[in-house]
């Protein structure tokens, strides 16, 4: 539909009371840090050192949210 009314400007009349799929709710992955360590514990060497990183600078960022301050490297 978006295809047809913004980038083409047609109306495509016969779907014009057509019912929209609900969208599903997504919850957040949250993992334990047992679950975090078995993880990085499964990667070696430049997959090994991405993950650490990615997982320090997540730790930091809720340290700096849990005080009220704001993260911006």
């Amino acid at each position: 539909m978006f295809l047809y009314r913004e980038v083409l400007k047609k109306e495509i009349g016969a779907f014009k009371n057509m019912i929209r799929a609900k969208r599903p709710v997504k919850l957040p992955v949250v993992f334990t840090r047992e679950a975090v360590r078995k993880v990085l514990l499964q990667l070696e060497g430049i997959n090994w050192l991405i993950g650490q990183v990615l997982y320090g600078v997540d730790n930091i960022q809720m340290m700096f949210y849990f005080m009220g301050l704001q993260f911006n490297p």
